[in-house]
């Protein structure tokens, strides 16, 4: 069954990876879900879907954003 977590923890999960790979020398987005996924206790399919529903969401991969699938009628 997944788990549900809070929008807070999510933004968290998400900015610890993407502030690690805009280091100087940081690592690839691989490398940094491997090495935070044991710390976070979440699994590596979560927050590698996290990090990119929160790139969609800024722009910087294409795709459907979270503010267009709300929009979009039932």
């Amino acid at each position: 069954m997944p788990k549900n977590y809070l929008q807070s923890f999510k933004d968290r999960f998400v900015r610890m990876v993407t502030d690690r790979l805009y280091e100087e020398d940081g690592p690839s987005q691989c490398v940094v879900m491997r090495e935070g996924v044991p710390r976070l206790g979440v699994a590596t399919e979560t927050l590698r879907r996290l990090c990119m529903k929160a790139q969609v969401d800024a722009g910087i991969r294409p795709g459907v954003t979270t503010v267009e699938i709300q929009e979009l009628p039932l």
